[in-house]
């Protein structure tokens, strides 16, 4: 964690957020201090002894760059910040069947999207934003996975979450229909369509009313 708080704090914290990631069977939950990872110039060249890389698969420079902005995008202050208001707003998110262990796991959630999409789109990696992209990243990362230095960023990434060191990422099992997204993210559809209006002024493609023997008809609202 970027600030210390209060150990049972913590503990409520991670058991909350095992119901979206899963447990990591690790039970040592003491971090490992942050590691600077010094990133060489990417190589498609595997090194002495080793086989070559499958097409598209990262080399190590590669996966460390990335997993580089993805923790430096959750060690920014203002990321924390919303993180500990987040913990705050639910304080009993460690117990079960409370109604707060959803809802944090659920903004949890939304709070990983921001920086989601925000680092994966960027040059060079071009990926799709959000979990599509995660997907991605993490399966052009399999032949680098269990490098020391690669390890050791994604131990920082779940230290700065608050996480047991080795808790794999994943999405919820069901992405909610409508998701709060704090920093006012969140997309808005757009239709081919134009909506029209009728009296009452609402919107709609077309509008269905109950003639009197109770068969629904479409109508076209008056001025439309």
């Amino acid at each position: 964690r970027a600030h210390l708080i209060a150990s049972h704090e913590v503990q409520m914290g991670q058991s909350a957020v095992k119901c979206v990631f899963g447990d990591s069977g690790d039970k040592d939950k003491s971090p490992k201090g942050t590691q600077d990872a010094t990133v060489a110039p990417a190589s498609n060249v595997a090194a002495v002894g080793q086989e070559p890389l499958a097409e598209g698969q990262y080399t190590v420079e590669e996966a460390i760059a990335i997993q580089n902005a993805l923790r430096n995008s959750f060690a920014d202050a203002a990321f924390q910040q919303q993180l500990r208001r987040l913990e705050a707003m639910h304080p009993k998110r460690g117990q079960r069947c409370h109604a707060d262990r959803q809802a944090f796991a659920t903004e949890f959630h939304a709070l990983l999207l921001q920086v989601l999409h925000k680092v994966l789109p960027q040059r060079p990696w071009c990926l799709e934003s959000g979990w599509t992209g995660f997907r991605e990243m993490t399966s052009r990362m399999e032949s680098v996975a269990k490098d020391p230095r690669v390890l050791q960023i994604k131990e920082d990434i779940n230290r700065f979450l608050g996480l047991p060191r080795n808790t794999v990422l994943r999405p919820l099992a069901e992405e909610p229909v409508v998701m709060h997204m704090p920093d006012g993210s969140g997309s808005v559809p757009s239709y081919e369509n134009v909506l029209i209006t009728d009296l009452d002024g609402d919107w709609a493609h077309e509008f269905w009313e109950e003639d009197r023997s109770g068969q629904l008809k479409r109508t076209l609202p008056c001025g439309a």
